[in-house]
């Protein structure tokens, strides 16, 4: 069976600086419209909690 991988990456503005984010899902049904959705869905999660996430600076 032919499962699709969707990666994510971003940057998180939060209050003590920049948090570099990097997502990744393959659904156990394998197809490409499951593995385009789960991304979205943990950007939700991490959305909600986003007051609780602490960023940094890179020089």
């Amino acid at each position: 069976m032919l499962a699709y991988t969707v990666r994510q990456f971003g940057l998180i503005p939060t209050r003590t600086g920049t948090l570099a984010v990097a997502l990744a899902a393959q659904p156990d049904s394998g197809t490409f419209d499951d593995a385009a959705t789960a991304p979205s869905k943990m950007a939700v999660v991490l959305a909600e909690n986003a007051g609780e996430l602490t960023g940094g600076h890179c020089s």
